[in-house]
């Protein structure tokens, strides 16, 4: 995942009311998950951004995040095959390829990162 998109998944967290219906327990867990203590060399310290590198956490907030993209990209007939924070755009061409970007990028623009 790119470095920005990992430091802003306290955004997401924090933002998962409006982007997905959860009651409290999930949001408490999404919460606690966040909060908890990292380990680094023999010293532990609570994060004050972000998520660890390779945390559980990351796909989850990742798949809430990037729910977003999906629908500009069926709405533009552009196939995807995600998994949480990895994505494949299906074309048939370059030219189409070279679309897809350019509609993710405008996503992104519009977003956080």
């Amino acid at each position: 995942m790119l470095a920005t998109a990992q430091s802003e998944l306290h955004f997401v967290a924090g933002q998962a009311k409006d982007l997905v219906p959860a009651d409290g327990r999930v949001l408490g867990v999404i919460d606690g998950f966040l909060k908890a203590e990292v380990m680094e060399g023999k010293e532990s310290r609570e994060p004050d951004h972000g998520t660890p590198h390779g945390g559980v956490i990351s796909p989850l907030l990742a798949n809430i995040y990037l729910d977003r993209l999906d629908w500009p990209m069926v709405e533009n007939e552009l196939e995807t095959v995600r998994y949480a924070d990895d994505m494949v755009v299906l074309c048939r061409d370059r030219e189409k390829a070279r679309g897809a970007l350019e509609k993710i990028r405008e996503w992104m623009a519009k977003t956080i990162l």
